[in-house]
């Protein structure tokens, strides 16, 4: 059983609810996730899909709580025969989860996020802050408020993971990619 690593299986499996005419391919993603992890069928949902011509793909977050964790993914391949070809998931199975109760509101969240980090979050254009899990090192669930803020000025735009008990920020993932190139040539010379 597969609960985080990857699984291919060559030209393909069946998953539970390959007999059913009109099992939908999100409900044929959750039901093999289910059948791989040992999860309840509220703690996996569909966050997005994708088609091609030679393969479909559904990905899916795990929820504690009904809240989703940002960290614990899972996607399930599956080919045109309705056969799954691939399975890989980072899902957890932790007992130390936090209160689902935030202690700190969102508004101080966004303030912690804008004072740490320079930034301004942009009401206008960026989600609200939302309530989810973040898995720790040791493998407990912190709840955080996952806020974006930027700073325009010096090009950083990122979302933070303000603990929703703590008000520290205990993760960044930045937006913005910073690459140079650097070239030298050579010439050689002709004696």
């Amino acid at each position: 059983m597969l609960t985080n690593g990857f699984q291919t299986f060559g030209s393909g499996i069946d998953h539970p609810l390959s007999k059913r005419a009109d099992a939908s391919l999100e409900d044929s993603a959750v039901a093999f996730v289910q059948s791989r992890i040992n999860a309840d069928a509220d703690a996996v949902n569909v966050h997005s899909t994708f088609d091609s011509e030679t393969a479909s793909h559904v990905y899916v977050k795990q929820t504690k709580n009904g809240i989703p964790i940002s960290n614990a993914v899972a996607n399930v391949a599956f080919n045109k025969d309705n056969k799954v070809v691939a399975f890989g998931s980072t899902f957890i199975d932790s007992a130390n989860v936090a209160s689902s109760d935030p202690t700190v509101a969102a508004a101080d969240a966004i303030a912690t996020a804008e004072k740490q980090l320079n930034a301004t979050f942009d009401q206008e254009n960026f989600p609200e802050p939302a309530l989810e899990y973040l898995v720790q090192e040791d493998g407990s669930l912190a709840l955080t408020h996952v806020v974006q803020v930027r700073n325009e000025a010096e090009g950083t735009w990122v979302e933070a993971f303000v603990d929703a008990h703590s008000g520290d920020i205990i993760s960044i993932t930045d937006f913005v990619a910073k690459a140079s190139v650097s070239t030298s040539f050579y010439v050689r010379s002709s004696a």
